[in-house]
């Protein structure tokens, strides 16, 4: 329990497993204490070992079934131990083995801080140039959503204008898209979002659009991926601090690791 009052990303992480743990454990500890002891009085009778006990009934019937593949798995397992102990250097190759292919597999399996989840809808982010009414924000809006609506993955999408995450402002708008059920599609969450933003890319040179996907958890960021801040500790001031994030940006833009790398934020009026 102590985990569930963790801060920051450990106690998002770690709430919902140690609340689900815990929960869980008096679950356990009310059905041991009620409900098994009646099922052992009932179920679990004394039987020697490999003595056969003639039952009535399908439920005795496959107990007894049960009981004798049990005692020969046993017996199996216990010649296995036995023989293992008798070949150490066998038991030792064995292992050694595991573990190189624990390590290949940790090597090779691809890993981040908290892996996408296809969690059944997207977002989408608009921004138009500083300055912009609303009504031209409405307009790319209109038509972002008229090209989104019309993929095969889609089930419906509802926008706002003048508001999203990156701040409240005339040039800005948000949606949410809501995907089809998982077998009724091929194509991945990510995959979609990705889609989609290549497209907006050469159809509305006017506005930036960004599918995202939902954070794996909620309360760490807006949407997955990272966030990176960039600070002024030279004190250079505010223009050499935006040619440095525009430097920035198009240097993360190139990368083929990354993918709708953003500006978190309003352009200045």
């Amino acid at each position: 329990m102590p985990m569930a009052f963790f801060g920051g990303a450990t106690g998002e992480i770690y709430r919902q497993f140690s609340v689900t743990i815990a929960a869980a454990m008096l679950l356990s500890l009310l059905v041991a204490l009620t409900l098994s002891p009646a099922l052992c009085a009932s179920l679990l009778r004394p039987i020697a070992h490999g003595q056969q006990v003639s039952r009535k009934g399908v439920l005795g019937r496959f107990f007894g079934w049960f009981n004798v593949r049990f005692d020969r798995g046993a017996d199996g397992y216990g010649r296995g131990v036995g023989k293992l102990i008798g070949h150490r250097k066998l038991g030792g190759l064995v292992y050694l083995a595991l573990l190189v292919v624990m390590a290949l597999l940790f090597w090779r399996l691809p890993s981040s801080f908290l892996p996408d989840e296809d969690q059944g809808m997207l977002m989408v982010m608009f921004t138009t140039p500083a300055g912009a009414t609303q009504q031209r924000t409405q307009q790319s809006i209109d038509q972002a959503t008229s090209f989104i609506l019309k993929q095969p993955e889609v089930a419906g999408m509802m926008t706002i204008s003048g508001f999203s995450f990156a701040g409240s402002s005339q040039n800005s708008g948000m949606g949410f898209i809501k995907l089809k059920d998982w077998a009724q599609r091929d194509a991945p969450a990510q995959e979609i979002a990705n889609r989609i933003t290549g497209a907006m890319m050469g159809t509305l040179p006017d506005a930036q659009v960004f599918a995202l996907s939902p954070p794996a958890i909620n309360g760490l960021g807006s949407s997955s991926g990272f966030t990176l801040e960039l600070q002024d500790v030279a004190g250079k001031g505010h223009d050499a601090l935006v040619a440095a994030r525009q430097q920035l940006l198009q240097l993360a833009s190139a990368d083929k690791d990354l993918t709708a790398v953003r500006f978190n934020g309003l352009e200045d009026a």
